[in-house]
């Protein structure tokens, strides 16, 4: 097994410590979280965008760092800048 990142080190020794609790009810709330998962996946869009190389090269690296994909990060970024700006 590959070691830990320093995040996934965090989250172990937060849950060996204590400092997690489970709800009263698992079942009802796995099913409602599920529930906005398939919700929120049907409303979901798609866009089509252009960007100059340096840029995608850049976004590219920073998915990577981030094991994730390009359009997740960006999905990501725009979502926490929108909702930054409603607040």
């Amino acid at each position: 097994m590959p070691p830990l990142d320093a995040a996934e080190q965090a989250l172990l020794d937060s849950v060996e410590l204590g400092e997690w609790q489970s709800v009263p009810d698992v079942t009802t709330e796995i099913e409602r979280y599920q529930h906005y998962a398939q919700v929120q996946e049907n409303t979901l869009e798609s866009v089509s965008l252009e960007l100059p190389s340096q840029d995608l090269q850049a976004l590219q690296a920073f998915a990577q760092q981030a094991g994730t994909s390009v359009s997740v990060l960006m999905a990501t970024v725009l979502h926490q800048f929108i909702t930054s700006r409603q607040e």
